[in-house]
């Protein structure tokens, strides 16, 4: 859930987004996991493709199976969660101004969407995907945590 804020103009803006929108599994071989999930938790597949398979876990947060390819192959075997959010455009510049290191920065999704990826002091890697038609808006991200 995002909390309200007043920014310095005194408009309602929201926080840095806190839900976890997705759990995404790399793998050479999703028709795996797809038997693995569908058969022993029985989740519904809200959508598939060649891809990527998206199972509904009931809640606010998806499980995504992604298939990895020649240019992502190194993420084969490997977990990511995925944070939605408004302004990822803000957001990147900042966490890149705090010295967060960037995995992945801005990359254009389609359909309106973009993915910033950054790295955790431990190696984790979080996924940041936001709307590119509201990624120069608001400066929510611009105060310290």
């Amino acid at each position: 859930m995002e909390e309200d804020r007043i920014d310095a103009n005194g408009h309602a803006s929201s926080s840095v987004p806190r839900a976890v929108g997705y759990v995404a599994l790399w793998t050479d071989n999703p028709e795996a996991l797809r038997e693995f999930f569908t058969q022993m938790f029985h989740y519904e597949i809200i959508y598939e493709d060649h891809s990527v398979i998206v199972f509904d876990m009931e809640g606010e947060t998806d499980l995504i199976i992604q298939r990895v390819d020649e240019e992502t192959q190194h993420l084969n075997g490997t977990t990511r969660f995925g944070i939605y959010g408004d302004s990822l455009v803000q957001l990147t510049k900042t966490l890149k101004e705090r010295g967060v290191s960037l995995a992945e920065e801005l990359v254009e999704l389609g359909d309106d969407q973009l993915l910033t990826v950054i790295n955790t002091p431990t190696g984790h890697q979080i996924e940041l995907v936001g709307s590119a038609a509201l990624g120069l808006a608001g400066d929510q991200w611009d105060e310290e945590p």
